[in-house]
């Protein structure tokens, strides 16, 4: 593992030029961290305990049917015992998805571009190279959807990575050998099909662009038949094959029916306040999924401040070291904001602890949500933080950067450190993790919480028409 190395500057000047360079550093070609601090494990936890299955980008419900009525279509042209192994079956299946899905974006992209506007393309998955695609083939009569890619791999970033989770979570398919199940045929039924004649599934196929574009305008992205929402509401509730992940997603799906949708601080608070108030006392959902749902929340809310807070005070830091190049942490710490920030994630660290002991013997819930954070350190972290001042403090988040970015939570590739302290500085590892004044949050409050879901949620609440 390549030994981690501070920033050494060398500035050459001319009137109103300033170049800045660094060593070469191979643990800056590492991808970058969206998570410095560690907090996306219970994030994922929390998240897990509202909305299962569901995921921040799982926002388009059509794609459930669209999904289905691909693996209807391959598993009819590509028969169980048709090819010499299951594995090749499964192959040939997934270039059929794949081709119809490609044809589908076209066709959604045919239709953006005449009647139906913008809204048929809303939230397509690879909407540039369909863009791309029509605009090179605006003179052709006819498309191959071998010609092009959708995205660099539709396999994994398609609607077939980014909706198979939830296909399978909500019994509609089996996505390892690509069947339906008896919901996922019903669904696939629902869904406007290509015209007749028109070999969607195949590759190297002419597909005429007036046969898509009529396609598009009846199964855009945009639209969602009643019978379309009756299939997926059953999907969701667990209609045929229920267990408690479905009971609690119809649950919490059906709760937040009564919300108005807000950005998601708002929101907890107001479903908080619904708990207060017995809003939901008359709501005929199990006793057990209203009981989890009512001790995730003030657990969640209390860890999105604490990460707030902490988070913030991480990145005064950063602004700091960016801002001057020698600087210590005893510097930082008498900064105001400073000064402030940590009285904020002190207090914010204490009342999270507090939250869990109260709550952590109540519900397997609780106690299922304390493991996790207990697991990745949040909860040490919170802890020492409670009994921490100025300097120690910043150390203690330093330390916490360090350990997260080498794996020591999650096992995951280690990266490089974006800050260390080296003989009392506090100095950036690499150019790329600089954090200008103009770009670190005003206060605390101002760092964005983690998305749980609700975009999703609401989506789904709206096109499948789900009451409370």
């Amino acid at each position: 593992m390549a030994t981690e190395s501070l920033v050494q500057y060398r500035v050459l000047t001319w009137p109103g030029v300033e170049v800045t360079w660094t060593p070469y550093d191979p643990l800056d070609l590492s991808s970058e961290s969206i998570d410095p601090l560690g907090f996306g494990r219970g994030y994922l936890a929390l998240a897990d305990h509202l909305l299962p299955s569901f995921t921040t980008i799982t926002v388009v419900p059509r794609y459930t049917s669209m999904l289905c009525a691909g693996v209807q279509l391959a598993s009819a042209e590509c028969p169980r015992g048709s090819l010499a192994s299951p594995s090749k079956e499964r192959l040939a299946r997934l270039e059929m998805i794949k081709s119809f899905e490609r044809a589908w974006a076209v066709a959604c992209g045919l239709a953006a571009q005449n009647s139906a506007g913008e809204n048929a393309v809303l939230g397509l998955r690879g909407i540039r190279s369909v863009q791309r695609l029509l605009a090179e083939k605006s003179a052709a009569q006819k498309i191959r959807t071998g010609s092009f890619n959708l995205l660099s791999n539709q396999q994994r970033y398609g609607g077939i990575g980014a909706y198979s989770t939830f296909l399978e979570k909500c019994h509609l398919a089996n996505m390892q050998d690509l069947t339906l199940k008896p919901l996922g045929a019903e669904l696939a039924q629902k869904f406007p099909g290509p015209g007749v004649g028109l070999k969607v599934w195949d590759e190297d196929a002419d597909l005429p662009k007036d046969a898509l574009l009529d396609w598009g305008c009846r199964a855009n992205t945009a639209g969602f038949s009643p019978e379309e929402a009756k299939v997926l509401r059953d999907a969701l509730s667990g209609e045929q094959e229920g267990n408690y992940n479905d009971r609690l997603r119809w649950t919490s799906l059906r709760m937040l029916s009564a919300l108005a949708q807000a950005a998601e601080p708002q929101l907890f608070r107001s479903w908080l306040s619904a708990f207060r108030e017995n809003t939901f006392d008359r709501l005929n959902a199990p006793t057990d999924c209203k009981a989890q749902i009512r001790a995730t929340l003030p657990v969640l809310v209390n860890y999105e401040k604490f990460y707030q807070s902490a988070l913030y005070v991480f990145n005064l830091v950063r602004t700091a070291a960016t801002e001057q190049m020698d600087i210590t942490l005893e510097d930082i710490a008498k900064q105001s904001a400073t000064v402030k920030g940590v009285a904020t994630v002190r207090r914010r660290a204490r009342i999270l602890v507090s939250e869990l002991h109260r709550s952590r013997l109540k519900t397997d819930t609780t106690r299922q949500i304390n493991d996790v954070l207990t697991d990745s350190g949040v909860i040490g972290l919170a802890t020492a933080i409670q009994g921490s001042h100025g300097v120690e403090l910043l150390r203690l988040l330093l330390t916490r950067h360090k350990e997260v970015q080498a794996g020591k939570f999650d096992g995951a590739l280690p990266k490089a450190a974006w800050l260390l302290e080296h003989k009392g500085q506090v100095r950036l590892t690499a150019q790329r993790h600089r954090l200008p004044m103009r770009a670190c949050p005003q206060s605390w409050s101002d760092v964005d919480w983690h998305p749980y879901r609700t975009d999703a949620a609401y989506q789904f609440i709206r096109s499948c028409r789900i009451h409370k």
